[in-house]
């Protein structure tokens, strides 16, 4: 019968982001992070990462956007560049980023026809209908 190979030292270990921000750093005797261990490291950075983007996080939250839905009377006003307005705008701004990324396109030159295309599928009125929908909030 051929050998079974374990190597249980190989095998990669899975944390959860819970668990692994909950780690903290130990500390040795006289106050200071002993980080010769990867416990230890890995506690360390949670430490500091916490103390610094906390109050950025904080910040942050407070000038998040929130979740918007269109009224059925705003979709159906949209409804007039197309079933699917959105999408087609996203498509349409995706295959255009990259048709003047990749190709030798004067992307000066090709602008103007880039934004008459995003007017043309609804954008504006997408930006319209978000910012009243955002105003009744």
């Amino acid at each position: 019968a051929p050998a079974q190979l374990v190597l249980p030292a190989a095998l990669p270990r899975w944390y959860s982001a819970e668990l692994a921000s909950s780690r903290q750093a130990e500390m040795d005797a006289n106050g200071e992070v002993n980080l010769r261990t990867v416990e230890n490291w890995q506690g360390y950075l949670n430490k500091i990462t916490r103390e610094s983007y906390e109050p950025v996080g904080r910040a942050t939250l407070k000038n998040t956007l929130p979740r918007l839905i269109l009224s059925a009377s705003a979709d159906a006003e949209l409804s007039e560049f197309g079933s699917n307005a959105r999408q087609e705008i996203f498509e349409y701004m995706l295959s255009e980023t990259r048709r003047l990324v990749t190709t030798d396109a004067d992307i000066s030159a090709q602008f103007p026809t880039f934004v008459e295309g995003l007017r043309g599928k609804g954008l504006y009125k997408l930006i319209e209908l978000t910012q009243s929908a955002y105003d009744e909030r």
